[in-house]
């Protein structure tokens, strides 16, 4: 029986009675729509510790104005300006045509530096390419430079893209200190690769002679800094190294020796400043030594890189002017006598997969003559003559005392033994070299023979010493050029300011500079 309230009457509910009817009454009550309420972390200290909600006015809320409490609300930081924006540095992205040219560097591209060790461009330069970008761009420069010349693949664009690109970073790096072995090999590796790729470029002559000075100042200066590299150490046994090499390097015509030595001769009447008399006396001296032995040969051209690498800023700046006649008459010789010295020098590298020595310097000697202009054909004939020999692949077959009868390159594996590689004989590009025994018994004639080329009689009177010599002084051409006799005699009547021809006459002392000595 349910109890009840005996006052009211009405009877009393049970504990579970009440309980549902409140949570009917809950249900009835609850949203069925609208916002919901999101919870504000915006408020206060003040009322965030007081655990009430925030009215979130400014400068101080409506509760902390009633309460006299101080309103102090989280300070958020602002945006940063564009001014202040933070650039990631994008890494340089090669491409495929970039992976072409690595490829062909590995192949055939490598540089030979130093003589004493091939592989240390495979083995060891490389991989620090892959840290070192302007090392990567001087090797991309040198591999394009390398491959228009033996396929016409129209990578000149690409090879100056990357030797601009290997330059800026080699002289942005130049002003930081080196801290390991690793940076001063890619510095001076990069100098090696730019002075190689300027071998294949058409107008490649000044930088020849601007990286071959550089490449000895800044190998100094890596020596100078203690980093033990590996490419700056001395080099003192690089004519060791070519001595086995030179064994059984065929021998050079001597009709054609007396024609070089007579053209060399007729340009020195010209000189007139120290720098010309000292590169003249150690081309006469590379001359001679020719019909001598291999060795005296090589060495003798490792003394003209000397001469160049000796020269001051101003003298430099003198042999390179396209104005200065005797100048460019010099380089012209100097670049044919690097041409001819190819079956002698090409065995600097031990291996061969294609041609190097048979493309490089192709077209300096012509550049040259469209410089001096017209009046000293004369001058110019042998070394023209040698260009054509070496753009026409016929420079062996003309200058040596036999033809060539190599099937390949020649390669050099250990020892002194020389052999061919046999699956590079199909290429157009070879350096046939020819093997003849050196005669013992050879001695050059001590009169020049008449050469077959017309030259200008040289002047008898010193030109004056600022204005090249005119050619309106040349009595006209001859037939055949001065014989020995009358070119020495001429050289000798002719009053010599210069005190270095004095102090060493026709020949110039002092060995090997360093490692830098190029061609």
């Amino acid at each position: 029986m349910p109890r009840g309230n005996p006052k009211s009457g009405v009877p009393s509910q049970s504990s579970s009675d009440r309980s549902s009817s409140d949570a009917d009454q809950t249900v009835g009550r609850r949203r069925t729509g609208g916002n919901r309420h999101y919870k504000s972390r915006q408020g206060c200290f003040e009322c965030r510790r007081r655990k009430v909600k925030c009215q979130e006015t400014q400068p101080a809320c409506e509760n902390c104005i009633r309460l006299s409490l101080p309103c102090r609300y989280l300070r958020y930081g602002a945006n940063p300006s564009p001014g202040q924006v933070v650039t990631l540095h994008e890494k340089q992205v090669f491409n495929l045509t970039d992976m072409r040219l690595f490829h062909h560097f590995f192949v055939a591209a490598y540089p030979h530096y130093p003589v004493r060790n091939d592989n240390i461009w495979i083995s060891y330069v490389t991989p620090i390419s892959h840290q070192c970008e302007f090392l990567m761009h001087a090797i991309l420069a040198l591999s394009a430079s390398h491959l228009e010349k033996l396929s016409k693949s129209g990578l000149t664009k690409v090879a100056q893209a990357h030797r601009l690109a290997a330059i800026t970073g080699l002289n942005s790096h130049l002003d930081k200190p080196l801290k390991t072995a690793a940076d001063g090999d890619a510095i001076i590796a990069t100098c090696f690769a730019l002075l190689m790729q300027s071998w294949y470029m058409d107008d490649g002559l000044e930088s020849f002679l601007v990286m071959t000075r550089s490449c000895e100042l800044i190998t100094n200066h890596v020596r100078g800094q203690k980093v033990d590299a590996i490419l700056a150490r001395e080099d003192c046994s690089r004519v060791e190294n070519m001595r086995p090499r030179l064994h059984g390097a065929p021998t050079y015509d001597p009709e054609f020796l007396n024609l070089s030595s007579q053209s060399v001769n007729d340009v020195g009447l010209l000189c007139e400043e120290g720098y010309q008399w000292r590169l003249l006396a150690s081309m006469q001296q590379c001359i001679a030594s020719l019909a001598k032995s291999h060795m005296e040969a090589y060495m003798s051209h490792l003394n003209i890189e000397s001469v160049l690498v000796s020269m001051d800023h101003e003298e430099l700046v003198q042999l390179i002017d396209p104005k200065n006649v005797i100048s460019q008459l010099l380089l012209a010789h100097m670049v044919a006598i690097q041409l001819i010295l190819r079956p002698i020098v090409c065995r600097e590298r031990k291996q061969y997969t294609v041609s190097m020595f048979s493309i490089r310097m192709s077209r300096w000697i012509e550049t040259i003559c469209g410089n001096v202009g017209g009046g000293y054909e004369g001058f110019l004939a042998w070394p023209l003559l040698v260009s054509q020999y070496h753009n026409s692949k016929t420079l062996e077959e003309n200058i040596l005392a036999s033809p060539a009868t190599s099937t390949g390159i020649v390669g050099y594996k250990g020892g002194t033994n020389l052999v061919p590689y046999p699956f590079c004989a199909h290429l157009a590009f070879l350096i046939p070299l020819p093997y003849k025994p050196h005669p013992s018994n050879f001695s050059p004639p001590t009169a020049l023979a008449p050469s077959a080329y017309t030259v200008q009689t040289p002047p008898q009177d010193p030109p004056h010493s600022n204005s090249p010599p005119s050619p309106s002084r040349h009595t006209g051409p001859t037939r055949h050029a001065q014989s020995g006799a009358d070119t020495r005699a001429a050289a000798s009547s002719r009053p010599r300011s210069s005190s270095f021809w004095n102090e060493t006459g026709h020949a110039v002392s002092g060995g090997v500079s360093g490692m830098c000595c190029f061609y």
